[in-house]
């Protein structure tokens, strides 16, 4: 994956815009991302490649903040509004898996408040985009981040609340799902 990975993504681009169609632009992202070497496969889960090369999550995140700040000043400007849901679903995504793995193979209090900020902005851009997926994304990544803290400190020493925190955040699951589904369907 080299510069042809990038002039596909330049060409995607460009037929993106030119023809204003956001399944080529999801294809351009897919590119612009893959030139940058983040691409997930179940290969490199099962094998553990994701999470040993070398910061690959802080490229991650720093792609998705780069991306979600091209998605913003678009947006702004005006150009192609309707793109910027495409933009920030990727963002998004990349950002909570680079903020995730960071998390399970460094510094992992660091990566845990980078992702609560992560899902901080998903739920603001959930109320703005009127979007339950990106409620999801932060639900889901803030679940993440929360279980792994407690399991770092306080499940560590005290096994037996393993047992208690499963069933209230099983609770706080349905809680969720059925405070939230018809949230965004409201005037």
């Amino acid at each position: 994956m080299g510069w042809s990975t990038l002039i596909t993504a330049a060409v995607f681009f460009f037929a993106a815009y030119r023809f204003d169609h956001v399944g080529v632009l999801s294809l351009a992202i897919t590119a612009l991302a893959s030139f940058w070497s983040i691409s997930v496969s179940p290969r490199k889960w099962y094998s553990g490649e994701f999470f040993t090369e070398s910061n690959l999550h802080n490229t991650a995140i720093i792609f998705s903040v780069v991306m979600g700040g091209v998605a913003f000043l678009l947006d702004k400007k005006g150009v192609k509004k309707h793109f910027t849901f495409t933009y920030l679903n990727f963002c998004m995504l990349i950002f909570f898996v680079g903020g995730v793995t960071g998390m399970f193979i460094q510094y992992w209090l660091a990566y845990a408040l980078l992702v609560y900020a992560g899902c901080a902005f998903a739920f603001y851009m959930a109320r703005w985009k009127r979007s339950f997926l990106f409620l999801v994304y932060a639900f889901l990544a803030g679940y993440i981040a929360t279980t792994y803290l407690l399991a770092k400190t306080i499940l560590e020493a005290l096994p037996g609340l393993w047992f208690y925190y499963s069933l209230l955040s099983c609770a706080g699951f349905v809680y969720f799902i059925i405070r939230y589904k018809t949230f965004f369907k409201q005037s």
